[in-house]
């Protein structure tokens, strides 16, 4: 018997017992439980393409005419209005001869 097989027969008997699914636990043991395979399952499992697959063929044309609705909906880029509280007031004054010492 696997662990999580294990650990979830153990859940399912203190669940039985217990009147309500606690925060911490709940979540985990369906994340173990969707996680898990049967070991005898392994040959029915296909890993990627069989061998009679074909690829698409590759048949794309670059268009020669911009698209009429692009960017269409994109709205002009204007500064928030906090930015500017966020300048420190004649910078040049405070900050320059800190950094010249």
């Amino acid at each position: 018997m696997k662990v999580v097989e294990r650990y979830l027969m153990k859940f399912w008997q203190r669940l039985a017992g217990s009147t309500g699914l606690t925060v911490a636990t709940g979540p985990s043991v369906l994340a173990l439980y969707s996680c898990g395979t049967v070991s005898g399952d392994k040959g029915s499992q296909v890993m990627g393409f069989p061998s009679s697959y074909v690829g698409p063929s590759s048949n794309f044309l670059t268009p020669t005419e911009r698209d009429p609705n692009f960017e269409i909906l994109k709205t002009i880029y204007r500064e928030p209005y906090w930015v500017a509280s966020l300048e420190m007031d004649r910078w040049d004054v405070h900050i320059n001869p800190m950094l010249d010492i």
